[in-house]
C-alpha cells in the first residue's frame, strides 16, 4: 500500500474541506435539517476528532504492537479496500452520546484543529513508511486492519462524508 499516495489524497480532500469553511457563518455551521440529522459543524467535528481520537490511535496501536498481525479483514472490509472507498450509502445511527458528534465550539476552532491534523499526517505517514513489522487493530465492521490500512481509511472517510456535506450545503442554501 502506498502511504505517500494516501497522504496526498488526504491532503487534497482535507484542503477542500478547509477551503469550504469560508462558505459558512457560525449560525449556519450549527443548523440541522431536523433533530436526528447532523449540522455541517458536527460533520467537521466528526471527521477531525474521529481521525485524531480513533483512526490515528489505531494507526499508532498497529505500529507499537505486533498483535493480530495474521488476522484478516471481514468481507465488507475486503470490498471497501478493493474499491478504495466506502460505498455511497447513508449510514444512519440513532442519536446517542457515543456516536453523535458535539456541536463544535466555533468555525475557528474547527479550522485550527483541521490545520493541526493536516500538519500531523505527514509525520505519521513517515513513521508508517519506516515500520517494517506492524500488528493489526480491529475495526467494528471491517475486521483487522494494519496501520497502513487505518491510515488509508482516513482519506476514504473524508471523501465519504462529501455526500453528507453536499446534502447539508443544499439545505443551508435553501434556508439562507
Amino acid at each position: 500500500m502506498n502511504i505517500t499516495a494516501h497522504l496526498h489524497k488526504f491532503e487534497s480532500i482535507a484542503n477542500d474541506w478547509m477551503a469550504a469553511l469560508d462558505t459558512y457563518d457560525e449560525r449556519n455551521f450549527n443548523r440541522k435539517p431536523d433533530q436526528e440529522s447532523w449540522s455541517i459543524g458536527q460533520v467537521y467535528y466528526h471527521l477531525v476528532h474521529g481521525t485524531q481520537n480513533f483512526h490515528l490511535r489505531m494507526v499508532r496501536q498497529c505500529m507499537d504492537n505486533p498483535a493480530h498481525a495474521h488476522e484478516k479483514k471481514t468481507f465488507p472490509g475486503k470490498i471497501v479496500f478493493f474499491m478504495g472507498r466506502f460505498p455511497p450509502i447513508r449510514i444512519k445511527v440513532p442519536p446517542s452520546d457515543m456516536y453523535t458528534p458535539k456541536q463544535p465550539e466555533s468555525i475557528a476552532a474547527i479550522r485550527r484543529d483541521l490545520n493541526t491534523l493536516i500538519g500531523t499526517m505527514p509525520t505519521i505517514a513517515n513513521e508508517l513508511s519506516q515500520k517494517q513489522h506492524q500488528g493489526k487493530a480491529q475495526h467494528p465492521r471491517f475486521g483487522y486492519l494494519s496501520g497502513d490500512e487505518w491510515f488509508a481509511m482516513i482519506q476514504m472517510h473524508f471523501r465519504h462524508h462529501l455526500y453528507q456535506k453536499n446534502r447539508l450545503d443544499s439545505f443551508l442554501q435553501k434556508g439562507a
